[in-house]
């Protein structure tokens, strides 16, 4: 039987001939992996790793229009919509109608997310050094600039700026 990274080479290999298609393909399974590993570590949380990547957000947000959080997590807004019903359910966030414009809702974190952002912090960590084990300090400066780099040319293609709002409307 063939081991997941023996098939990820059988897949990207053919590719290499188009650099920039084996380094998209690359790009996604290695996310792939991230999550699946991030997962299985916080499967005694019943959180998956886009429902983290929300919480960080808004940790560092305090709260966010629903609509702004699918924009911000390129998610769907139907999608964002059922994953924050799936956490309000589990006591992750809340959510409440928005003063200031009666169809939109306002997510917030609550007491459990921010209690236990630490802890799933440590594990976001746990597997990032996995993943990069055996890097220099120097390889992953790097590494982060040219995929920082590759980020800003795609998202200045997609009509942002570089402060990162968009073009069209800066708020939803």
């Amino acid at each position: 039987m063939l081991c997941l990274h023996t098939v990820s080479r059988l897949i990207i290999s053919p590719l290499m001939e188009h650099p920039a298609h084996g380094l998209a393909v690359m790009m996604h399974h290695i996310g792939r992996r991230l999550s699946r590993r991030f997962e299985e570590r916080t499967r005694d949380r019943s959180l998956t790793s886009a429902q983290w990547r929300l919480l960080v957000l808004l940790r560092r947000a305090g709260e966010m229009r629903q609509a702004r959080l699918a924009e911000a997590l390129e998610i769907e807004p139907i999608s964002v919509s059922r994953m924050i019903d799936r956490m309000e359910q589990g006591g992750w966030v809340s959510r409440e109608p928005d003063p200031t414009d009666r169809r939109a809702r306002i997510v917030r974190p609550t007491a459990r997310a921010m209690n236990s952002l630490s802890r799933l912090g440590d594990v976001a960590e746990a597997v990032y050094a996995e993943a990069l084990r055996g890097f220099s300090r120097s390889e992953i400066d790097t590494l982060m600039g040219l995929i920082d780099r590759m980020n800003l040319n795609l998202a200045t293609a997609d009509g942002e700026t570089a402060c990162g709002t968009s073009k069209i409307g800066a708020e939803a």
